[in-house]
């Protein structure tokens, strides 16, 4: 049997109808007679929060807190002040094991990128599956298109690179969201400081632009003269190459100026243009548009655009590649004649594409998904309309030793003549100027405008890699800001608010942004199958947090400081500084938590690890299940807080 498993009931359905396998033998679930197909929602096997994996408390005294593994399973939920698996996540476990365990392959079927091929990671390990996996990417829910995806599902190594870009992703954003959390915590409260990882990317990107157009500055005004001829009977607006400060000057070069007269041609070119009226939608244009037109939030435009493809409607809405492959020639042709114009691209069939509609009728679909719909059915309208063709004339002249350039729109067919042409000067006219001032940052345009931003950056530095909605994806992150406070959006203009620019301060001194991206695009990297591990990128992450973390615990904006009389053990030097939080040495930058385990230390305990690098038994450490212990500290090789090993304990 091959067990094909989905994330959504509906796309279950389809799968199921697609290849014939619709005997419903439990909720979500479908079997024919080679196929079984189920549906798994997203958070049914999740990685388990970094609160659950200490001794079982959802909020922490520890910081930073970087645990030695990362773990997953069936969800939990809070019971009695403990968090457990309910009665019914557990009996559908055990029905999903059965599967699993009868399963001569499993496939994946699903539009997403490397944060669901991670999740599908996860499920495999959890049910240890042994037998062949694939994948199925699913770009359209029409039945021909699920099951030529299906007959020409991917398998191999990239599958298993993918799922790790993802789960190294995913590890990232948990450590990053708990410890920023708790470490602006310890000053603001629990939950002032929601961040995660991509909130500070959009943050800072917004500040940068709101600080451009604030420092903006006109300058003194320009002049310039300006002339107009008439080449190949088309009028041409010239301008020269330099203006001048000096509007006296320019008056005398107005003056020398005569027209009706010839003037030598210093460069010609004929430049074809091919313009199409739009480019066909990707997520970000989609959702900036919508909000444009439509006033729908990008969280809503992304819940309809599901809903749409879902129901067969629209193509995967999880893209940033606005191209379509050749394999959708023919069918686009017969619905849009004018689309025989249109350039298809050399794709492979699993690459997602531009957002199209497809052939399927809707029947009685909500009035906001029918607008939405209708939205893309005029932009692909527009994108497979014949382009117009023309030629851009480019001509370059001399006026009195000062050169002018202009260009002037022609017909496509247009030639010039060999033996050269004709420039006759026809008009003058002088102008003062000043730079124009940029216009307020709009609500509708940010989310698009840092999309286009990061796309080109990751394009430039590795290859471009399936659309990973928790990392590609802006319009929410925007979204997220403004329902933190962290901007405020007012008639469409985005303002920084005070929360935003405290946040921005604690991190003044920081290369946060850069460290956050490095690592980011490290992740995707991973995607390549170079020699590159998930774990050694995950490495240099925690190594990184626990600095910057650090940092954080010992700024005094956010905690007091006490002046210890104790040498750091590392750089032997400079003397360590006692937080709220933590230990630091104002020299290295070295630190020790004030709590492990649950437990805070005392100074004296504090001293012993500076001083001896180990301590005496200590009671109240907090395990896993919730039970004291009682254990020694030591200073590891790298300086880190560990117990003691068996082998060194004498109590």
């Amino acid at each position: 049997m091959i067990l094909i498993v989905t994330e959504s009931t509906q796309t279950a359905l389809v799968i199921s109808r697609a290849l014939n396998a619709t005997d419903e033998t439990a909720p979500s679930t479908y079997a024919g007679a080679n196929e079984a197909v189920i549906a798994i929602e997203p958070g049914f096997i999740a990685p388990k929060p970094l609160g659950e994996t200490l001794h079982n408390s959802p909020f922490k005294e520890a910081l930073p807190l970087i645990p030695k593994k990362y773990a997953f399973g069936v969800r939990t939920v809070d019971t009695d002040g403990h968090r457990e698996v309910s009665a019914a996540d557990r009996a559908e476990d055990e029905r999903l094991r059965t599967l699993f365990d009868a399963a001569d392959e499993v496939v994946f079927a699903s539009d997403g990128g490397a944060d669901a091929q991670a999740r599908f990671h996860n499920i495999c390990q959890h049910y240890n599956v042994g037998v062949p996996t694939s994948r199925v990417w699913l770009t359209r829910l029409e039945y021909m298109a699920v099951r030529k995806a299906y007959r020409s599902r991917a398998k191999g190594r990239h599958l298993h690179d993918l799922a790790q870009s993802g789960l190294v992703a995913m590890a990232m954003d948990a450590l990053f969201e708990y410890n920023m959390e708790q470490a602006f915590a310890s000053a603001y409260g629990k939950g002032a400081f929601p961040l995660h990882r991509q909130d500070v990317i959009a943050l800072d990107f917004i500040n940068k632009s709101l600080k451009q157009v604030a420092s903006f500055e006109r300058g003194a005004p320009k002049h310039t003269v300006s002339v107009t001829a008439e080449i190949c009977g088309h009028s041409v607006n010239m301008s020269p190459v330099d203006v001048w400060e000096d509007k006296a000057v320019c008056e005398e070069i107005f003056s020398a100026i005569r027209i009706n007269e010839d003037a030598p041609v210093t460069y010609t070119e004929l430049i074809p243009h091919v313009e199409r009226a739009s480019e066909l939608y990707v997520l970000a244009t989609l959702q900036a548009d919508a909000c444009e037109k439509l006033h729908f939030s990008p969280s809503k435009t992304l819940a309809l655009a599901t809903s749409l493809y879902e129901r067969g409607l629209i193509s995967s809405p999880l893209t940033s590649d606005s191209r379509l492959p050749e394999s959708l020639r023919r069918p686009i042709v017969r619905r849009y004649p004018s689309a025989k114009e249109f350039v298809f691209s050399k794709l492979s069939d699993t690459k997602t594409h531009g957002i199209i509609t497809t052939e399927r009728n809707p029947v009685m679909i909500p009035a906001d998904e029918a607008a939405l719909r209708q939205m893309i059915i005029e932009n692909q309208e527009k994108a497979f309309a014949a382009p117009r063709r023309y030629a851009e004339l480019v001509v370059c002249t001399e006026v009195n030793g000062i050169d002018y350039a202009g260009s002037c729109e022609v017909d496509a067919d247009l030639t010039l003549p060999d033996d050269g042409v004709v420039l006759k000067l026809t008009g003058k006219s002088t102008s003062t100027f000043k730079a124009a001032q940029p216009g307020p940052l709009k609500y509708s345009d940010v989310s698009l405008l840092l999309a286009a931003c990061q796309y080109a950056l990751r394009s430039m530095l590795q290859p471009v890699t399936p659309f990973n909605l928790a990392e590609d994806e802006y319009g929410t992150v925007v979204e997220r800001l403004v329902e933190n406070g962290y901007i405020s959006v007012f008639f469409d203009e985005v303002r920084l608010t005070e929360k935003g620019r405290l946040l921005l301060l604690h991190f003044k001194d920081s290369n946060i942004v850069t460290m956050l991206n490095r690592f980011k695009f490290e992740a995707g990297d991973l995607y390549e199958g170079d020699d590159t591990t998930g774990k050694s990128v995950m490495r240099a992450f925690e190594n990184w947090l626990y600095t910057e973390v650090s940092r954080l615990l010992a700024d005094p904006k956010l905690s007091a400081k006490r002046q210890t009389s104790h040498t750091c053990p590392r750089c032997k030097k400079a003397q360590m500084t006692a937080y709220n939080k933590t230990v630091r040495c104002e020299g290295c930058g070295y630190a020790l938590p004030r709590y492990v385990n649950g437990l805070e230390l005392s100074d004296k305990h504090l001293e012993q690890l500076v001083v001896h690098g180990y301590t005496s038994p200590i009671y109240g450490f907090i395990g896993r299940k919730g039970h004291k212990f009682t254990e020694a500290l030591v200073l590891d090789s790298n300086f880190g807080v560990t117990f003691a090993p068996k082998s060194a304990k004498i109590y």
